[in-house]
């Protein structure tokens, strides 16, 4: 759709959580639409020329694919042993590499591309990190009760966005200053949860989930459970956000619903 909540179009990928590339000519998304587990896939912009990056032996699927902001690359999670871990792949058929070894999730690029944050409780909570892209210089940025999760590194490198879930069921969408490690919220109601946040290309906009309180799960016995779902009256939905907070707006039609985002550059 356009930035407007206009002109929707079904790309018919069978697919879910896609990802622009930064020139806005690619999509990469996940599907199982070869194999029961989700692989790693990337297609033209309209949906033509698809090609398969990942063929996973065992454990799950694959999770949250992201283009590096030099195109060279596309990081997501994959589960090693149990335990989700981070790849990164590139789009010349070569095997994936994985990026970290204690445990990671929803992985972001910094904006030169060197740099992954990524959520991981290997300190007991789910929590947000940062690592270069090797593996090396592991460093915690976040510290919130009861944790954090889906991180997004804004386009300009300064801050990053992430989810807040509490045990109730409770979301709201956080941001954290990289220069002054100072932690603010962004996105939060008596009345919605948001989750899934991601940035425009020019960093003045937030787009998100939102859907009524109570109605999204986070927190299991195991932190890295996937989400469950309650009954809900009325379907997820896409909103707008400026990064200020002055402006909202709702994206997706009520009868339509919406989800995870992802916002790619006007050509």
């Amino acid at each position: 759709m356009d930035s407007d909540g206009k002109n929707v179009r079904d790309l018919k990928l069978d697919g879910f959580s896609p990802s622009w590339s930064p020139d806005g000519k690619r999509i990469a998304f996940c599907s199982t639409r070869a194999d029961p587990l989700a692989e790693l896939y990337v297609s033209d912009a309209d949906g033509s020329h698809v090609q398969r990056l990942t063929r996973r032996k065992g454990g799950t699927g694959v999770g949250r694919p992201t283009w590096s902001p030099d195109g060279k690359q596309i990081a997501f999670f994959a589960t090693v042993h149990d335990i989700p871990e981070i790849f990164v792949v590139g789009l010349d058929d070569s095997a994936p590499r994985m990026v970290t070894s204690s445990g990671g999730i929803y992985p972001t690029w910094s904006p030169d591309s060197k740099k992954i944050a990524f959520a991981s409780a290997r300190g007991g909570s789910l929590q947000i990190y940062s690592a270069s892209v090797d593996g090396t210089g592991v460093v915690q940025l976040t510290n919130m009760k009861p944790g954090a999760s889906e991180p997004a590194w804004s386009p300009d490198g300064s801050r990053i966005l992430f989810t807040v879930s509490g045990t109730e069921g409770e979301s709201v969408i956080g941001m954290i200053d990289l220069a002054s490690m100072k932690t603010t919220r962004l996105a939060y109601s008596d009345k919605f949860n948001f989750f899934s946040p991601t940035w425009s290309p020019d960093g003045r906009t937030v787009l998100m989930e939102l859907s009524g309180k109570g109605g999204f799960l986070r927190w299991a016995a195991d932190v890295y459970a996937p989400p469950a779902e309650k009954t809900l009256g009325w379907k997820h939905q896409i909103l707008a956000l400026s990064i200020d907070g002055s402006v909202s707006r709702q994206l997706t039609k009520a009868d339509d619903g919406g989800a995870q985002p992802a916002a790619g550059r006007m050509r």
